[in-house]
């Protein structure tokens, strides 16, 4: 393998897949420049897939290529002939294994030139970043519409109903005490159209409950309990506050209630099970 060092700075700054072909092309120009490519390269000048890494490999230098540092076939026949090569396969054999599995993206270049280094034509040399020919933008646009399909799904996730069943309206009785400077308990739960009754317990001075978003509060005095009732006939998580100014942590004397399915929450965990599965798609790629 030649070293990594001695490579270009966006060659170093690649994957390791894609450094390792860097290296074992340059350190085996005589292989590779017999080992067609079947990325679509031809049409730019490529005779091999050596041509894909450098134009040129000699004693004096080597000339590199940026073209496989965004061409995945190219990388892919590189990483195949250098483990073939390691499991003692001959050339032939190796040109066959390349040929069967690759040949389906596009027709070889024209035949390779056996000595190191066979340069592509004049210009032949593109970036990364331009076309590799049909077969490679065929490739592209196919990685494109599987990573669309991944956000249509995330879409479906985010907007779908939750298939949760409603429960049958009820009569609820809940009671909360509050104390400085805490409700016990701080999270309470009921189903939509549930009539709640709720029973405010102050247990050491004069605490106050106000419920955001439906706009009802209680006050109870020290040591009494009083008790507020309604219908649960909106849908959400909405937090409750003392009212009632009660010490210096008075500001964070809240609490919850949720109405219905914690739908934030399991949409929060199925995206993540998505993306967890979309990764795991990728690398396996």
């Amino acid at each position: 393998m030649a070293d990594l060092d001695r490579m270009p700075l966006e060659v170093r700054q690649a994957p390791v897949a894609v450094q390792q072909a860097y290296q074992f092309a340059i350190a085996n120009p005589a292989i590779l420049s017999q080992i067609p490519c079947y990325c679509g390269c031809g049409a730019m000048g490529h005779d091999s897939n050596l041509a894909c890494f450098a134009s040129r490999v000699a004693a004096d230098g080597v000339q590199f290529d940026s073209h496989a540092l965004g061409c995945s076939i190219c990388v892919d026949i590189a990483q195949d002939v250098m483990r073939l090569m390691r499991q003692g396969k001959d050339l032939d054999a190796i040109k066959v294994f390349v040929r069967a599995r690759y040949s389906r993206y596009a027709a070889p270049p024209p035949a390779p030139s056996a000595r190191e280094g066979a340069p592509p034509s004049e210009g032949g040399q593109r970036s990364a970043s331009q076309d590799h020919g049909p077969a490679q933008h065929g490739t592209r646009l196919r990685g494109r519409w599987r990573w669309a399909l991944w956000g249509f799904a995330a879409l479906i996730v985010a907007a779908a109903p939750l298939p949760f069943a409603t429960a049958d309206p009820a009569e609820r009785h809940l009671r909360i005490e509050a104390s400085s400077f805490a409700f016990s308990p701080a999270v309470i739960s009921a189903n939509p159209g549930d009539r709640i009754t709720l029973e405010l317990v102050a247990s050491d001075v004069v605490h106050g409950l106000y419920l955001d978003g439906y706009d009802l509060s209680v006050t109870a005095d020290p040591g009494q309990t009083a008790s507020l009732t309604f219908v649960a006939d909106r849908s959400g998580t909405f937090r409750f506050r003392c009212s009632v100014t009660c010490g210096a942590l008075h500001p964070f004397m809240v609490g919850k209630l949720r109405v219905g399915a914690n739908g934030l929450f399991w949409r929060a965990a199925a995206l993540s099970m998505l993306a967890v599965i979309a990764a795991f798609w990728s690398v396996r790629r």
